[in-house]
């Protein structure tokens, strides 16, 4: 019989398993490490992509609104500007409040609104030849009757017209009684009559008002009564207004709405505030802060009061990511 050779069967020992066990969950515990650094850094980038497109997007809309603000026609001079509109009705349109707001209360969003208008495009509607005061408006083009039950803006360089249409057609843009009131004492009975009439150089504008809040953490903005969500991951909205205190078309000085009291018509720029954060929770690995500034300047050479809202530093406890946004833009149409 052949006798049995305990060397001709050979293993592992428990020692070099527990050994090789041990390794390998070092290697498999680094493969994870790198694949939940790797997915937690494409989530923190794909995160900051879209805070930074929010706040970029907003911040033009919001730039786009500015810029056209207070626009009434080419006259400049808005003493030359005439609102035929009767108050309390839908379409009225205070000029003296083309560009105002409110405080949020504490350090609350603030809210912002602007009214100007925009040409109407001269391919659908223009003004063909000259008409008195209250004549309709001869106009030509299908986009006439578009027109109907909105707010108008009609003039030259000389003097515009602020206005309902009541009526139109092909051929002619109605300005009836009933939501306008007579800019002249002297016009007929049963009719309306602008300040003044006007060659076939007259151009029409369409009136538009646009109201910015936050709600939800979300941008609304408000145009012509629609509401639109504009950019999501609002965290604060801030707005001040620059006054020009000596007539050289500067802003001297920018303060809250409230602070600048019945300074309105000095304003000459706008800047705006915006604090983003990321939509999704534990975006970053710790809870973080950032510095939400936006300090005032003086008034009248007193130092306004700033409340709580100079230097804010906004500290939550959570682990999303905030990015400031300003922007400073300047209302052209009161500056020459």
């Amino acid at each position: 019989m052949k006798a049995f050779n305990k060397k001709s069967y050979s293993g592992i020992t428990m020692i070099e398993l527990l050994i090789a066990i041990a390794l390998g969950s070092v290697v498999t515990a680094a493969v994870i490490q790198v694949f939940l650094s790797n997915k937690q850094t494409s989530r923190l980038q794909e995160q900051m992509s879209r805070l930074q497109e929010n706040g970029r997007f907003a911040m033009e809309i919001i730039s786009r609104d500015l810029r056209s603000a207070d626009y009434w026609g080419c006259v400049g001079d808005k003493s030359r500007v005439f609102n035929n509109i009767k108050p309390g009705v839908a379409e009225f349109i205070d000029l003296a409040e083309a560009i105002d707001g409110d405080d949020g209360v504490g350090d609350a969003p603030d809210s912002l609104f602007i009214a100007g208008s925009v040409h109407v495009d001269e391919s659908l509607v223009r003004v063909d030849q000259p008409f008195a005061s209250g004549e309709p408006i001869p106009v030509t083009g299908a986009g006439a009757v578009d027109l109907v039950d909105k707010t108008l803006v009609v003039g030259d360089c000389e003097k515009s017209n602020v206005f309902v249409a009541t009526a139109a057609n092909n051929t002619q843009v109605i300005h009836g009684l009933g939501k306008n009131d007579s800019a002249t004492p002297t016009c007929p009975g049963g009719t309306h009559c602008f300040s003044n009439g006007y060659n076939q150089r007259a151009l029409l504008y369409e009136a538009y008002t646009a109201e910015y809040k936050v709600v939800d953490k979300t941008l609304i903005r408000t145009f012509n009564g629609q509401d639109t969500r504009i950019a999501s991951g609002i965290s604060n909205f801030q707005v001040q207004y620059g006054i020009d205190q000596n007539n050289d078309e500067t802003a001297d000085l920018y303060v809250n709405r409230t602070n600048l009291g019945a300074n309105i018509d000095q304003v000459v720029s706008i800047r705006v505030h915006l604090l983003l954060e990321t939509l999704e929770d534990n975006t970053a690995t710790t809870a973080n802060s950032v510095l939400f500034n936006w300090a005032e300047d003086k008034l009248n050479g007193n130092t306004v009061n700033l409340d709580n809202l100079q230097n804010l530093k906004t500290t939550i406890n959570d682990n999303r990511v905030r990015r400031p946004f300003v922007v400073t833009v300047a209302i052209r149409n009161r500056i020459s």
